[in-house]
């Protein structure tokens, strides 16, 4: 059985072929790579050594901590180690090391990555004993040469004078405050994990990614059951417009929404407990691969184990009440035993983990009854809309 939003539907699975070696699934595509844009794909490809080098030199700061280290930059053609005062020994060693991939060079550094954040410290602790206070903003210049402190305030003289003294130059400037946003009722740039509202059909569903295509056109990504182009697509709580459906592929149940898209998601819990990532780009899904779905009612589910892909077709009525089948799914399972999603998550984001972000891997369509996830692939939104990740 497969579930979609509450509805109860049969499912069908079409049968895939698969090479394997050593009795492991082998994936390929035509071309590696190949849908990465040319330029953006050479690019990376002459920035492989400099990360190889860059690798070297943070895991060298990371074992030994440094006091004068300040930051690590990629050039043109070569890597530049950002150094307050002398480098010591054990970092030339790795300099050496990291010159193998390629060409390393030292930057006279004024500040050391120690000294600005421990120059930010007072001004966070001011901001946070300040709630609704001149500051809302602290951060480091991209070149490490002062401190940016972010406030609303008419008279910023009056607020740089109230600030905590540090021996680093703070620069204070007018902007406005960022807001803290909720899947219950985002705001622009709409992000995916979000609560989505049709309001001609009095459902809801979950925003998936935000997403742009090759003219820089920026979009929603979520499920093509949830709204029928061109109908609005609100904010669940406020019913204020978020933009319109306008792209569609329903036997493979994505759609996507015109408005202006982020580059993160929510995750965590719905209304407590909720987080945001940033989106680092796109893969295709693997077997055997580990994943997490983003809904707007289930909040965050991990533990999916990936099962062979595109075996899944299923049909079910959609927001219009047309019997609509749906093919070139896949299916994964949630290893705990635990309800995969339910009405109102689909569309939203499934997800695999980067550093400190996601890589966006599909969206999600329904479910099996209980623990198993059916979703649609990015790769497939990709090929029929021409689409990539907003990254945040």
């Amino acid at each position: 059985m497969i579930t979609v939003l509450a509805s109860v539907t049969m499912a069908t699975a079409a049968n895939a072929q698969t090479r394997f070696q050593d009795g492991k699934p082998i994936l390929e595509e035509d071309k590696p790579f190949s849908y990465i844009d040319p330029d953006v794909l050479k690019k990376m490809r002459t920035q492989e050594p400099l990360t190889k080098a860059a690798s070297v030199l943070r895991w060298e700061v990371e074992k030994s901590g440094h006091a004068g280290y300040a930051d690590i930059a990629l050039e043109e053609n070569g890597v530049a180690l950002h150094w307050k005062g002398d480098v010591p020994a054990a970092m030339k060693t790795a300099m050496s090391a990291a010159g193998r991939h390629a060409p390393v060079r030292v930057v006279p550094a004024r500040y050391s990555k120690a000294d600005l954040r421990a120059a930010i410290t007072p001004i966070y602790e001011y901001m946070k004993k300040h709630p609704g206070g001149p500051v809302h903003s602290v951060g480091i210049k991209q070149d490490g040469s002062s401190i940016e402190v972010g406030s609303g305030a008419s008279d910023l003289q009056k607020v740089t004078a109230d600030l905590p003294k540090t021996n680093i130059p703070v620069k204070v400037v007018r902007k406005a405050a960022p807001k803290s946003a909720s899947r219950l009722e985002d705001t622009p740039p709409y992000w995916g994990g979000a609560r989505l509202w049709n309001p001609a059909k009095s459902l809801n569903c979950t925003s998936g990614f935000g997403v742009k295509n090759s003219n820089g056109t920026e979009f929603l990504l979520t499920a093509a059951h949830c709204f029928t182009p061109p109908e609005r697509v609100s904010r669940y709580t406020s019913v204020t417009t978020i933009g319109y459906a306008s792209h569609e592929n329903w036997a493979h149940d994505i759609l996507l929404v015109t408005t202006h898209a982020g580059g993160r998601i929510y995750d965590g819990g719905v209304g407590t407990g909720e987080f945001s990532k940033s989106v680092y780009g796109w893969d295709w899904v693997y077997r055997g691969e580990y994943l997490c779905a983003s809904g707007s009612v289930s909040g965050v589910v991990c533990n999916f184990t990936q099962g062979n892909g595109f075996t899944y077709s299923y049909c079910d009525y959609d927001s219009d009440g047309d019997w609509t089948c749906r093919n070139d799914l896949l299916l994964a399972v949630q290893m705990d035993g635990l309800r995969a999603s339910q009405g109102g998550d689909s569309g939203g984001p499934v997800f695999g983990l980067r550093n400190d972000g996601v890589v966006a891997k599909g969206i999600i369509s329904g479910h099996d009854g209980w623990s198993g996830l059916v979703h649609q692939d990015f790769g497939t939104a990709w090929r029929d809309f021409g689409i990539v990740p907003i990254q945040g």
